[in-house]
């Protein structure tokens, strides 16, 4: 089986629109292409921060979704700061602001 570039998507989950938002992007990336990796693939059981932890560490590229809720939370601004990491490594990171949301 051919690699496929891992896409993380990060977002707080706490606004409909926003989990909308994400579905829609990782419905638009091409599933043949790459393996999207957002809260949407964990299981019931699983311990999703460490699930998300990993999935930051080995994707290729991520996407953050930044929503009132995301610019709140801790765990979102560890996720950018991860992702700021990861593009100092050259790896790709693409931010997108929902509108209201201050820059």
């Amino acid at each position: 089986m051919p690699y496929k570039p891992r896409v993380f998507i990060s977002h707080s989950a706490k606004e409909p629109d926003t989990q909308q938002l994400c579905e829609a992007i990782a419905n638009h990336i091409d599933s043949t292409a790459f393996e999207v990796l957002w809260d949407s693939n964990l299981q019931t059981s699983q311990p999703w921060r460490s699930a998300i932890d990993e999935w930051i560490w080995r994707c290729d590229a991520a996407v953050l979704v930044l929503s009132e809720s995301a610019t709140n939370s801790r765990y979102a601004a560890y996720e950018a700061a991860c992702a700021a990491a990861l593009e100092e490594w050259g790896r790709t990171i693409s931010a997108h602001r929902r509108s209201g949301v201050p820059a």
